[in-house]
């Protein structure tokens, strides 16, 4: 017996080819991959934005665990309602710089936030950067515009209250939607 003879491989990537009623073979057209745009390609995903967060806390660990420093969206009874009027004040003044929101900018920004026992603001540190100093100007300018914030617990047991607060910037979607949001 002859060996069989196999027919050449064809990479299929290159083109598949149709034949036509006379016999010839005719490239068949592909469809044009769809590229996405650059605001598709900037926005941070929900999956990244959560990385970001964990990888944050787990940085920062130390600082929460000496016992006079929360992150922003503690659940502790005793600062609950405190923490509430907090975010509260600063949603009140918080807003998308007109300028990052016209060149899309986008990112996350830590703050670490002192606050004295009356709720007013001693200090505001930059921790991480979202990259963009308009933002990262805002999220102080708004932190400092929403005090006071009206005085700690009387059973809070520190002077000081260190807040680390996650401030986030997101454009979604073609109508140039912004979204800001506290951690």
């Amino acid at each position: 017996p002859k060996p069989r003879q196999e027919k050449p491989k064809v990479d299929e990537s290159v083109q598949t080819l149709r034949e036509t009623t006379e016999g010839w073979k005719r490239p068949q057209a592909k469809p044009t991959p769809r590229v996405p745009d650059l605001q598709t390609l900037t926005q941070i995903s929900p999956q990244a934005m959560a990385q970001i967060e964990s990888d944050w806390r787990r940085k920062y660990r130390e600082d929460i665990e000496r016992g006079d420093t929360v992150w922003m969206d503690t659940q502790q009874d005793l600062l609950i309602s405190f923490m509430r009027r907090f975010r509260n004040n600063i949603y009140g003044v918080w807003n998308y710089p007109e300028p990052a929101r016209r060149l899309n900018q986008q990112g996350s920004c830590l703050l670490r936030i002192t606050v004295d026992r009356d709720g007013n603001v001693t200090d505001v540190m930059l921790m991480e950067s979202s990259g963009h100093r308009v933002l990262d100007d805002e999220a102080i300018r708004a932190v400092r515009q929403g005090a006071t914030y009206g005085p700690l617990p009387r059973a809070y047991p520190n002077e000081y209250l260190h807040i680390m607060g996650l401030f986030n910037y997101q454009m979604s979607g073609s109508s140039g939607y912004q979204r800001r949001r506290l951690y």
